[in-house]
């Protein structure tokens, strides 16, 4: 196989697949970009055996030599490719797959050669061609991600809250994650499809599809065990996780009955300042919720320490006083784009939850977050 191409073009769809490359890959052929001439076409394929996890894009190219069963692919090691056509400049390259499996790469001003591996020998992983094609915009694919990713655990024990969660309705597409501390769920609104469905779906996966660069339309299909995210010429497939994510509707309260209202830059700020004399241990801050204030303050016995603001709200609801881990809270609050925002309290032992007080048209978004047992000294 030999093609010509400019490098540029070259890195560009090398980068694309890429994204599914192992970060511990278990043999050489792992490490590898696969490269497959079909008719005018070259399709690059790299993929994470261990993830269940591929990408693959297609491009034109020119090709100077006559179609072969045996030399028309072949397993390229990712990292020397990627280094050479990355190095160079813009500028138009010849890449040639010998008999003996050894490739060259020249232009006009230079030439390298290194050894590849027998393409036959990169396994398949075929596109889903069950399951009923959902349309959603790149952007808003991304606006999930930036949302709610932030979200997922961490614990490998909790394989179930290791996933990005998407739930699909007629009308509704839901991005949730949570790490049992807290929620984030993202409700895009608009839609108009024909199924209902859902899929726990590798954090990786769901972040590398929000990365791909072409079409603006995604074209999504989940299958009982898989899910292919489409953009015009390039498709990412995956496997599902093997894992229950918990039920995000007993979760969330129904009833959270006291309702602060206030800016939410006020609050991420007085939690942020009060947390730098709050425990080490425990991070944690309280809020004293009465009419027309919010108290936030912070103790630390070990070092004596203590921090106190107050922060002007309204407050629907009797006096309450609630704990929780500032890391978590700043966090929560840091993804909330609003400037006003309904933090709905329960009990002091119950999720609260924040949401903005004036909702987008395209979308709702919601924040669980759980509190923390009050200390008393």
């Amino acid at each position: 196989m030999k093609f010509s191409i400019n490098s540029n073009d070259l890195s560009n769809a090398l980068d694309i697949v890429s994204g599914a490359l192992p970060s511990k890959p278990k043999a050489d052929i792992w490490n590898c970009i696969h490269l497959h001439r079909q008719g005018d076409a070259l399709r690059l394929r790299a993929m994470d055996s261990d993830l269940g996890f591929s990408i693959r894009h297609s491009i034109p190219i020119d090709f100077s030599s006559e179609p072969d069963e045996e030399l028309d692919q072949i397993a390229v090691p990712a990292k020397r490719l990627l280094e050479a056509c990355r190095a160079l400049p813009d500028v138009p390259i010849t890449f040639e797959a010998r008999q003996d499996y050894s490739l060259v790469l020249e232009h006009k001003n230079g030439k390298y050669v290194w050894m590849g591996h027998k393409g036959t020998l990169f396994p398949d992983f075929p596109l889903i061609t069950d399951g009923e094609p959902v349309k959603i915009e790149r952007k808003r694919l991304k606006q999930a991600w930036d949302l709610v990713g932030f979200a997922a655990s961490k614990d490998t024990s909790r394989p179930g809250m290791m996933g990005f969660f998407l739930e699909i309705e007629k009308d509704i597409v839901r991005a949730i994650t949570s790490d049992g501390h807290r929620l984030a769920m993202c409700a895009l609104k608009g839609f108009d499809n024909d199924t209902n469905t859902s899929a726990l779906i590798p954090l990786r996966v769901f972040q590398q599809a929000t990365r791909i660069a072409g079409a603006d339309e995604c074209t999504i299909q989940i299958s009982k065990n898989s899910i292919s995210f489409s953009f015009g010429s390039t498709h990412l497939v995956s496997t599902l996780l093997d894992a229950k994510f918990p039920n995000y509707r007993r979760v969330i309260p129904s009833n959270n009955d006291k309702v602060v209202l206030l800016r939410k830059d006020d609050l991420y700020n007085s939690v942020r300042r009060v947390n730098i004399f709050a425990s080490r241990a425990s991070h944690q801050v309280v809020l004293d919720c009465k009419e027309a204030e919010v108290k936030v303050s912070a103790h630390d016995p070990e070092r004596s320490s203590k921090g106190r603001e107050t922060i002007p709200c309204e407050y629907l609801g009797d006096h309450m006083q609630i704990g929780f881990n500032a890391t978590y809270l700043q966090e929560a609050l840091r993804y909330v784009h609003a400037e006003d925002i309904n933090l709905a309290l329960g009990t002091p032992n119950r999720a609260a939850l924040i949401t903005p007080v004036e909702q987008e048209e395209s979308f709702e978004y919601t924040m669980l977050i759980m509190p923390v047992m009050l200390n008393t000294f």
